[in-house]
């Protein structure tokens, strides 16, 4: 009953908010709320991640979109600098974070998803993975536990693809400490790890399993036979000359616990451990005369004998310091502080560190005038720059140059955008002239991809141009071969206003109201679907998926208000197909034959979707100051 008792009485503990106390090694071991003790130490509850000495929530690992519960404010949108705020940041390669940031970095709580489908959740510090966290991959590795500087650090669990599973201490992303690895196979190695290589079990003391190698027993499974490949197995090799090898492989080679066997040649004899092929390790070599070397070998080599000790590395001491066993000790008058010796009764001042007998200043901090104390540097900002730690750091688009930042006229940003849409089955893919003009690069964004566009030509009269992108449409339009009638229905695709609005392509709809432009431009029709800035380049489709027209401009609201007194509405022009034709037929590009039947709107959908490209024009600084707004195209820099 008294048992019964106390269990209850340890559960209500561990769900209650208190915190619990237990004792290990007859130590005490203070519990906080949403933990629960585990080997020497505590791990926090599912859903909860360390945070110094206690849980705090997680936020919603599995959710697609983040729930964010911390007390950081939005980062702003406008701003590509992120400092004590909670963001998302999406990379052109498809990877993504989501979280909070200190000085444009990483820092606290976040999620990162890389494009091939792996994701880490958890805590970062100075844009590493740094904390609790949890990383999974598509395969079905997985890792849980605890991280330094990105790596596997602390008390952790790493599951397998196929199945084998670690529990236990890790150091610098290796196995290092007390652990249990389990094979999917059921074989177990349970005890003491070291820089990812398994030492000895926990009832085995260390270097004791060397005196029994001829009859070492592997915790690895049997090698398989009739295979030329062996890993984490134990196995014999025999070759020829009857060389003989008996133990454990790695990668097809000789590592772990083994014994290479020479002497029916008249060779030598080794036994003891492996690594990579080399003598790694405790062991004993037998010469081909008899002479025997035990001790300790590395890669290949005998560094010292068990009975002999390696030979002493050589200390630093200090000034006012002496030899003292293995260390030093500061002489009479002195303190030891850090890797020096200091009158006793000196301080330190906050800001600054030990030097010699005495200390200096911190980067950025200055003496004063008594002498006692340290102060911070005033330092002076230049102007397209901001305080940075000690210093201070060019804003985006320049660099240091001295003592100010000037436009780095090297680096490209992504200045404007567009569309543009596929007109062969092979890259070819039509915008305006102005949606390209003056760009350094052009890039093209198909569903994530990225594709570098070439100019192959273009008419700016009537503002056509003609690119040609490394990659396979998955759809693309025919241009049709009449000219659209009055009263024509048609569908306009594009990303007006670029990805300000959303990435998705939108879709308006309506009618060819005149047969000619601006001015009586015969190389133009008016329509009244809505166009916005980003639509430009765009197709005009009719109800069968062919191209009848380019999107390329709308009246100035402005200027029309200036000589009519009236605002426009829907008065918006395309560029008629028989233009663009005429300048594939000058590259020799053959066409594909337009379409005859009207189609479902299911398929115009998928049609547009697949067949329609987000266009972004890149830029240099210089470029984008220099640069005016071109009719439709949408700025990012406005």
């Amino acid at each position: 009953m008294k048992r019964l008792l106390l269990l209850l009485f340890i559960f209500i503990s561990f769900i209650g908010n208190a915190e619990a106390l237990t004792f290990v090694g007859g130590k005490e071991l203070k519990i906080p709320p949403n933990a629960y003790a585990y080997g020497s130490g505590w791990l926090c509850n599912s859903g909860y991640t360390k945070t110094g000495n206690k849980c705090t929530k997680k936020a919603a690992e599995q959710q697609e979109s983040y729930v964010y519960e911390g007390k950081l404010p939005e980062c702003k949108s406008y701003s590509t600098y992120r400092h004590n705020c909670f963001g998302n940041k999406a990379h052109l390669n498809g990877d993504k974070y989501v979280g909070e940031w200190k000085d444009n970095t990483s820092n606290g709580q976040g999620i990162y998803t890389w494009a091939d489908g792996r994701k880490y959740v958890g805590e970062w510090k100075d844009g590493k993975k740094h904390g609790q966290g949890t990383g999974t991959s598509p395969d079905g590795t997985k890792y849980v536990g605890e991280l330094k500087d990105g790596n596997f650090h602390g008390q952790g669990t790493y599951t397998f693809a196929d199945g084998d599973k670690y529990v236990g201490e890790w150091k610098d992303g290796k196995y290092n400490g007390q652990g249990t690895y389990t094979n999917a196979n059921g074989s177990i190695k349970k005890g003491i790890w070291e820089n990812g290589k398994f030492l000895y079990a926990n009832n085995e003391e260390p270097k004791k399993a060397i005196e029994h190698q001829e009859s070492y027993v592997s915790n690895l499974p049997n090698c398989k036979r009739r295979t030329f490949w062996r890993h984490n197995c134990f196995g014999t090799y025999k070759n020829r000359n009857g060389a003989k090898y008996i133990g454990e492989w790695k990668n097809n080679k000789r590592h772990g616990q083994g014994t290479l066997d020479l002497t029916s040649s008249g060779g030598i004899k080794y036994v003891g451990e492996w690594k990579y092929d080399n003598w790694h390790g405790q062991g004993i070599y037998t010469w081909a005369n008899g002479k025997i070397q035990k001790g300790i070998f590395e890669n290949g080599k005998f560094l010292y004998a068990n009975n002999v000790e390696p030979k002493k590395k050589t200390i630093y001491i200090p000034p006012n310091a002496y030899a003292s066993g293995s260390g030093w000790l500061c002489n009479k008058g002195y303190t030891k502080s850090g890797n020096y010796c200091l009158k006793e009764k000196q301080k330190i001042p906050p800001n600054a560190y030990v030097s010699g007998e005495g200390w200096l200043c911190n980067p950025g901090y200055t003496i004063n005038v008594s002498g006692d104390r340290c102060y911070k540097k005033k330092q002076k900002i230049p102007p397209n720059a901001y305080a940075s730690g000690s210093g201070w750091l060019c804003n985006s688009g320049y660099k240091k140059a001295g003592n100010k930042c000037v436009i780095d006229q090297e680096k490209l940003y992504s200045a404007s955008s567009g569309s543009g849409f596929a007109v062969t089955s092979d890259g070819y893919v039509v915008t305006n002239y102005h949606v390209i003009k003056g760009c350094t690069d052009v890039k093209i964004h198909d569903k994530g991809r990225i594709v570098k566009a070439t100019i192959v030509t273009y008419d700016p009269n009537n503002d056509i141009a003609l690119l040609k992108g490394n990659f396979i449409p998955r759809k693309f339009y025919p241009l049709s071969t009449k000219t659209p009638g009055l009263l024509t229905e048609i569908w306009v695709a594009g990303h007006p206003f670029g990805k300000k609005i959303s990435s998705s392509i939108k879709v308006t709809k309506g009618i060819v109201s005149s047969l000619s432009g601006l001015g009586n431009n015969f190389s133009n029709f008016q329509i009244d679907a809505a166009i916005q800035p980003g639509n430009s380049g765009g197709p005009i489709m009719n109800n069968k998926g062919n191209v009848v027209g380019v999107a390329v401009h709308k009246l100035n609201r402005e200027k029309m208000i200036e000589k009519f007194g009236h605002t426009p509405e829907l008065v918006n022009f395309g560029v008629k197909a028989s233009v663009v034709r005429n300048i594939m037929d000058s590259e020799s590009i053959n066409l594909p034959t337009p379409y005859k039947e009207a189609k479902p709107q299911a398929e115009l959908g998928k049609l547009i979707t697949d067949g329609t490209y987000y266009l972004s024009c890149w830029m240099t600084i210089g470029q984008i100051e220099k640069m005016q707004e071109k009719k439709v195209m949408f700025s990012n820099f406005k």
